[in-house]
């Protein structure tokens, strides 16, 4: 079991922590990498709220972006804490909320350029930024997915099938909070 390794070093400069990330998003190392920092969580967390706002912005007023990109940040510290807390892994919050909430910062800064090259284009050149974003989508849950196993130590199968249920609770939040469009 991984509760005894999960808790390492932290890395010492700011390039380390790009790579550990950068470890993670590739699926290639587990959240137990990462410092249990909780001044690095608040840094990832506010970062996971600003890629929100710039992400809602594109679609939704500014009052709305900024509350539906708050709801989505809680939702993923919530969703993260009750997960680890029905497997009595709650020592684990911090490090898997740093992993999660941190490479949907960098997925989330790609999806600003997609979504950007989306509304920039005319209609009928929309198909590649579209399939693009989808894919980064995708990626997002296989992520998600590889990140819980390693938290939970459950299978990849385990792993994915909760990534899908987080992914499915943010949209249910996302079309709760974004209001309908007119007409």
């Amino acid at each position: 079991m991984m509760a005894a390794n999960f808790r390492v070093e932290p890395p010492e400069t700011m390039q380390a922590l790009i790579e550990t990330f950068w470890s993670i998003l590739r699926l290639r190392a587990g959240p137990q990498i990462l410092p249990a920092s909780n001044v690095l969580l608040a840094l990832i967390l506010l970062l996971h709220w600003g890629i929100g706002v710039g992400l809602g912005t594109f679609s939704l007023t500014p009052e709305v972006a900024l509350a539906s990109a708050l709801a989505g940040t809680v939702m993923v510290v919530a969703f993260v804490q009750g997960l680890l807390g029905l497997y009595g892994l709650r020592a684990r919050a911090v490090q898997t909320l740093t992993a999660l909430a941190g490479c949907e910062v960098l997925l989330g800064a790609l999806a600003i350029l997609l979504t950007a090259w989306f509304f920039a284009v005319p209609e009928a050149q929309r198909a590649l930024p579209g399939l693009l974003s989808l894919l980064v989508l995708g990626w997002n849950i296989a992520l998600a997915g590889h990140i819980f196993r390693h938290a939970l130590g459950i299978s990849s199968g385990m792993g994915l099938l909760a990534a899908l249920g987080y992914i499915l609770v943010s949209f249910a939040l996302a079309d709760f909070i974004t209001p309908a469009p007119p007409g």
